[in-house]
């Protein structure tokens, strides 16, 4: 039997202290994400606030996988994304903000069509696991709702610019 390929990526030893993206910046990174993949920019903004990481977060998980950069892409992701994107390293993911929430809106595209349940895509974004997927569904809706609720706040105080 073959020998299966490691999917833990080493880490070097001196990795930078991680900070979050500026607010304007990554609203940028979302509405090139959202429009490209056809995903309202307001649930992908969610998830990367429920994600909470940075530029640089690196979060080991109990399995020795990582989550990297401001949506938290799991290294268990990288071989699909090397299939798909050749040229994207595990430090363009973890360290520049717009190809993460990229990779971030490519794989929740993929989840949103293996179901035909939006929310559901949007929780198996996280986990398939009913536990945690319907814990983080939860928190990614509340999110969400927050986030209309400021949306539309701004809107009506332009006059519905």
């Amino acid at each position: 039997m073959p020998k299966r390929k490691k999917l833990m990526i080493d880490l070097p030893p001196d990795l930078p202290e991680s900070y979050p993206v500026q607010e304007a910046v990554l609203d940028k990174c979302i509405v090139v994400a959202a429009k490209h993949f056809n995903i309202n920019p307001l649930v992908i903004k969610a998830i990367a606030r429920v994600e909470g990481g940075g530029i640089g977060t690196m979060s080991k998980n109990s399995n020795k996988t990582y989550d990297m950069g401001v949506m938290q892409i799991n290294t268990i992701h990288l071989p699909a994304i090397k299939r798909a994107y050749p040229a994207i390293t595990w430090e363009d993911i973890a360290f520049k903000p717009c190809v993460n929430v990229g990779i971030g809106a490519w794989i929740l595209r993929q989840r949103l069509d293996e179901t035909d349940d939006f929310w559901k895509g949007v929780a198996h974004y996280h986990s398939k696991t009913p536990k945690h997927r319907d814990r983080y569904l939860r928190l990614v809706r509340a999110q969400y709702s927050r986030l209309l609720k400021h949306y539309i706040k701004k809107l009506s105080s332009q006059g519905g610019k």
